[in-house]
């Protein structure tokens, strides 16, 4: 089974709605029951993220990975191209099932990722310097500008920085990292309300040796400026996520 056939379902169901006319509700023997199918795609779905995190993967271990799954609920290739068909007949079962796939893929990302109702932390905070910080005209400065090196991160993790403001301030955020063979990733991008959040998904094949960022206070008639509550976490990577996340990212480098 081609692991990759699997991103573009949902759209060749659609495709198969249109071209069919004909529609068969009741489910036939050699199709897989909701609940196979549901188990089955949920998995699967969770193989291609975990794939797509990877980029080093070869064509050939995605579709081992993508047959080990069948093998797994012991499922055949034909099997699952009749139930997919039979679901291009259904559009009503159609849109249930993947409602609920949505729904278990959820539940499990909880299960991972809580214990006794306390979120799992990768690692403590990353935050090296004090809680507050004030940017004052008498400094000289309009910006707050941040470098932490060495961060103890896994990779791909995600690092999350926030901060409260006073008041709604007009500013220009920067928030990146360098990686130990030179390059970095950064975002760009203005904001305009009392609270600053910044995120950023980091490569999973590389190793980050620096996190860096700026808050660049447009308008310094508002200095002086308190920074207050600032905190920086780092969170597991969001394999579901990963790619789409990671789009808006600037790669730039090397240093």
């Amino acid at each position: 089974m081609n692991i990759s056939r699997l991103k573009s379902l949902r759209h060749s169901i659609w495709f198969a709605l249109i071209v069919l006319s004909f529609s068969c509700s009741d489910r036939p023997s050699n199709v897989l029951k909701e609940k196979d199918m549901i188990n089955l795609m949920v998995d699967m779905e969770l193989t291609e993220a975990y794939i797509n995190s990877q980029p080093s993967i070869s064509p050939k271990v995605k579709e081992e990975m993508g047959q080990r799954v069948l093998v797994l609920h012991g499922v055949s290739s034909e099997t699952l191209d009749t139930t997919l068909a039979w679901y291009g007949r259904n559009m009503d079962d159609y849109s249930q099932l993947f409602e609920k796939i949505d729904k278990e893929i959820i539940k499990r990302r909880k299960k991972y990722t809580e214990l006794e109702g306390e979120k799992l932390k990768v690692a403590d905070d990353l935050w090296i310097f004090g809680e507050h910080f004030t940017i004052s005209p008498l400094s000289g400065h309009d910006a707050f500008t941040f470098s932490i090196p060495y961060p103890e991160i896994e990779k791909g993790d995600v690092i999350k920085f926030s901060l409260f403001l006073p008041n709604s301030t007009n500013l220009k955020n920067t928030f990146g990292v360098e990686y130990n063979d030179g390059f970095g990733e950064a975002m760009v991008y203005n904001s305009s309300k009392n609270k600053v959040e910044m995120e950023l998904h980091t490569d999973s094949s590389k190793v980050v040796s620096r996190i860096f960022g700026s808050i660049h206070v447009k308008d310094t008639k508002v200095l002086p400026l308190y920074l207050d509550s600032i905190t920086m976490k780092g969170e597991p990577i969001d394999t579901l996520n990963y790619r789409s996340k990671r789009r808006s990212q600037k790669t730039f480098g090397p240093f």
